[in-house]
């Protein structure tokens, strides 16, 4: 299992910039609503203001909106990093990512996706027991379970290698 030690497989950092520029642009721009929105109510306008308070709500919608999209999407692309014992894969729970650990015992097995991805190529979903609940909106939506999944699409470098390494290790698992 030694040569597959700290193997990386990764997604095009362009997957990941998408998400973070729709923040960038956006955020502000809701933030300054708000603001003036709130500065309206303290200084007496609150008659004129009152009447929009639709479009305030609006905005904290467009903020979970902003939090909720962006999240999905980084985790739909998360990188995978095989150890020995198992993989390191790259999660976001807030905007910052981190490594969690899923041992091979975690692994149930590697179904393929109803779907196919932006080339019309298979998808591959490696099910976990454990991951986060933005792994579990993937696994409903690619396969209509409620089971955290990791989306192995043709975007992945050496994706090919990755499910013959795991499915390996299942089956060595499984003797």
């Amino acid at each position: 299992m030694s040569e597959i030690h700290k193997s990386k497989y990764t997604y095009p950092r362009y997957l990941y910039m998408i998400p973070y520029l729709l923040v960038a642009v956006t955020f502000p721009l809701i933030i300054l609503f708000i603001g003036l929105y709130l500065l309206a109510l303290m200084f007496g306008i609150g008659e004129t203001v009152m009447e929009h308070r639709n479009d305030f709500l609006a905005a904290i919608a467009s903020l979970l909106i902003l939090f909720v999209g962006p999240m999905y999407t980084l985790n739909e692309y998360s990188d995978i990093q095989l150890l020995d014992n198992g993989l390191k894969v790259r999660i976001f729970i807030t905007f910052i990512p981190l490594w969690k650990y899923v041992g091979w015992e975690d692994i149930i097995r590697i179904p393929k996706s109803k779907k196919v991805d932006r080339f019309f190529k298979p998808i591959y979903l490696i099910q976990v027991k454990k991951l986060t609940i933005w792994h579990s909106f993937l696994g409903w939506r690619h396969a209509g379970f409620w089971q955290p999944v990791l989306l192995i699409t043709s975007d992945m470098n050496n994706r090919d290698e990755l499910i013959e390494l795991i499915n390996k290790q299942l089956r060595l698992k499984a003797t």
